[in-house]
């Protein structure tokens, strides 16, 4: 398993009632962590389809993240985010420190006051994220793109959060429930795997947002 590194003291991870929460008690004005990502180790995977409930608190304002095939000692990994601040949903490609969007719908929620059920899958250079607005329930948003690269091809999947950087004022803090990562195709003897994650964090930048302001569409 990983362990913190480059958090801030205040920053704590914990599970109630089966929901993981992330959060920092000070802001990032004021030292505490503008982001943190949980991942295991021990499941690698290629093909891959990870899913999680995103915000069951509906306490958030952050970008709340799914990763797949993610290195946790740079944090190269692609990822699924939906923008709890400004509405949009975004697909990327971490690399270091970076995050290269490579499609997006802006302003695509307009109640951010409650959860979303999200899944990420990533097949060969595919990257696909659904959106519904329960596990079963009714898909609102599908985003798929590719990467012509395939600049990764395993690695392991997790959760995570990045401040929203017209929000650093408020501390960070994310929930999250219901986290599975499977292979793709799914096995027919599991219906999964449920990930119990150590923590880990990198300072990775969604760039687009923080170099540019876009105008919603």
């Amino acid at each position: 398993m990983t362990s913190p590194s480059g958090l801030s003291p205040t920053f704590t991870t914990s599970t109630e009632n089966g929901i993981l929460t992330l959060s920092d008690s000070q802001s990032a004005n004021n030292g505490g962590s503008v982001q943190g990502f949980w991942g295991i180790t021990d499941q690698v995977f290629t093909d891959v389809k990870v899913s999680a409930i995103l915000n069951p608190s509906a306490s958030t304002d952050d970008q709340l993240v799914l990763f797949a095939r993610g290195k946790l000692n740079t944090f190269d990994t692609y990822a699924a985010t939906i923008d709890f601040f400004d509405g949009d949903l975004l697909l990327s490609k971490v690399v270091g420190t970076q995050a290269i969007v490579l499609d997006e719908i802006e302003g695509a929620f307009s109640d951010l006051n409650r959860s979303y059920f999200l899944e990420f899958e990533v097949v060969g250079n595919r990257l696909t994220s659904r959106v519904f607005d329960s596990p079963g329930g009714t898909q609102l948003f599908s985003l798929t793109t590719t990467d012509p690269q395939e600049s990764f091809t395993s690695g392991v999947s997790g959760v995570g959060l990045q401040l929203s950087p017209t929000a650093l004022i408020n501390p960070l803090n994310g929930t999250f429930d219901n986290v599975t990562s499977v292979p793709v195709p799914e096995p027919t003897t599991s219906a999964g795997l449920l990930l119990t994650f150590g923590v880990a964090s990198s300072g990775w930048v969604v760039r687009h947002k923080l170099q540019s302001q876009k105008t919603k569409r």
